[in-house]
């Protein structure tokens, strides 16, 4: 998982900065029909602005987050 600026996912691919603020190791539990949860953990720097970051899985936007 990463974070990166909110407003960067709104661009086209080929017009976002690809500045990555905070990156997150993972781990996955199965479950028993077939499919698992997966668990992130994100260390966000002291000095990380406030304002609206986005979240990305695998490059893939999962969605936002408020940073206060």
């Amino acid at each position: 998982m990463t974070l990166q600026p909110a407003d960067d996912l709104a661009r086209p691919p080929g017009e976002q900065s690809g500045r990555v603020l905070a990156m997150g190791q993972s781990s996955l539990e199965p479950l028993p029909d077939g499919l698992a949860i997966g668990r992130y953990q994100l260390t966000l720097a002291a000095g990380l602005p406030r304002g609206t970051y986005g979240l990305l899985v695998d490059g893939r936007p999962l969605g936002e987050m408020e940073a206060r």
